[in-house]
C-alpha cells in the first residue's frame, strides 16, 4: 500500500467511515521475516509467541503432538491469507514440542526466489539429519543423495526417480523419529520447489505408526506446487473483535473505541494488518499532537 493510499485510509479510520476490508493488501506489503530468522525461531527453543484466540487451532496442534509422542503419526495443513497467524502457530507448535517430553524439530520454509531450484527445500529440511542416510536401503539412499547433490559425480543425476526420492524421504523421517519423536514444520509451502513439495506430501500421506508429526502452512490465495488433498486442513480466519482488542493492547495501543472498531472493520481481524495499521495510526496521531514551531 503506497503512502497516499495509507494516508487516505488512516483519515477514514480516524473518522470511523472506512468499511472495505484491506487485510490482504496491507499484510502483503509487509516485509517478510528473513528465512534464517524464521527457521531459527522454529528449531531453537525460546520465548513462546503470545497467541490471541486460535483455540481450535492450538487444540488441534496439541492433539497432533500428543499423538506423535504416543507413536501415532499425523499431518496437519494450516491455510490462510498473509499475516493471519500461520507462522505464529508454527512457532507455538515448535515451542510446545520442546517442552515436557522434548521432540526433535526439523523445519524449512519455501523461498519464492528459489522455487525453480529442485530439492532446495528438502536440502534445508534434512541437512541436520543426513547422517541417518546410511540407515536407508541402498537404492533409496543413493536416490536421495543424488537429488540433494551429495554424490561425488561432477554432473547432477537427472535420472533420479521421483518415487525413490519420495520413498527415501519417508524412510529417513521414520528413521529419525525412531530415536526421538519428531515434528516436521514447513512454512510457506506455496513457495517450495515442486520436487521438495511433492516428496513431503508423498511422505505426509503415508505416515503410519511412527512418532512423527508434520505441520504445513500454506498462504492463500497463492497457487500451490502440489495438491494437499487428503490431508487434514484448518483454514485460519480473522480474530474476533475481543481478541483483536487484546492484541492491540499488548502492543501498547489503547485507541478510542471508534477508531479501534474502524481498524477491526478495515482489517477483518487480520493480526498483521491490525498491528501495521494501528502503528501507522498511532504515529500519525502522535505527530499531530506534537507542538508546532511558530
Amino acid at each position: 500500500m503506497n503512502v497516499v493510499a495509507t494516508t487516505a485510509l488512516l483519515t477514514e479510520v480516524a473518522a470511523g467511515s472506512h468499511r472495505p476490508p484491506v487485510a490482504t493488501s496491507l499484510a502483503g506489503d509487509s516485509n517478510p521475516e528473513p528465512e534464517s530468522n524464521r527457521l531459527q525461531s522454529l528449531t531453537t527453543p525460546g520465548n513462546p509467541p503470545v497467541i490471541h484466540g486460535r483455540r481450535r487451532e492450538r487444540e488441534a496442534i496439541t492433539r497432533l503432538l500428543a499423538d506423535a509422542r504416543g507413536g501415532r503419526s499425523g499431518a496437519l495443513v494450516l491455510r490462510g491469507e498473509a499475516g493471519i497467524g500461520k507462522s505464529a502457530l508454527l512457532r507455538h507448535a515448535a515451542e510446545s514440542a520442546a517442552t515436557s517430553e522434548p521432540m526433535r524439530v526439523l523445519a524449512c520454509a519455501g523461498v519464492e526466489s528459489e522455487v525453480e531450484h529442485a530439492f532446495s527445500g528438502l536440502l534445508g529440511l534434512l541437512r541436520p539429519v543426513l547422517h541417518h542416510l546410511d540407515a536407508l536401503p541402498g537404492v533409496q539412499a543413493g536416490a536421495l543423495r543424488g537429488a540433494l547433490g551429495l554424490t561425488d559425480s561432477a554432473a547432477p543425476d537427472f535420472s533420479v526417480s521421483d518415487f525413490l526420492v519420495s520413498a527415501a524421504v519417508l524412510t529417513l523421517l521414520a528413521a529419525v523419529a525412531a530415536d526421538r519423536p519428531l515434528l516436521v514444520v514447513v512454512d510457506d509451502v506455496q513457495w517450495l520447489d515442486h520436487a521438495s513439495a511433492a516428496a513431503l506430501l508423498f511422505a505426509a500421506r503415508r505416515l503410519a505408526d511412527e512418532p512423527l508429526a508434520m505441520l504445513l502452512a500454506v498462504r492463500e490465495p497463492e497457487p500451490l506446487p502440489v495438491n494437499t488433498a487428503g490431508l487434514t486442513e484448518l483454514v485460519l480466519h480473522g480474530l474476533p473483535q475481543e481478541e483483536a482488542a487484546l492484541l492491540l493492547e499488548e502492543h501498547g495501543w489503547t485507541l478510542p473505541v471508534r477508531q479501534r472498531d474502524a481498524l477491526f472493520t478495515a482489517t477483518a481481524g487480520n493480526p498483521l494488518a491490525l498491528i501495521e495499521l494501528a502503528r501507522l495510526f498511532q504515529a500519525r496521531r502522535e505527530r499531530a499532537e506534537q507542538p508546532r514551531d511558530r
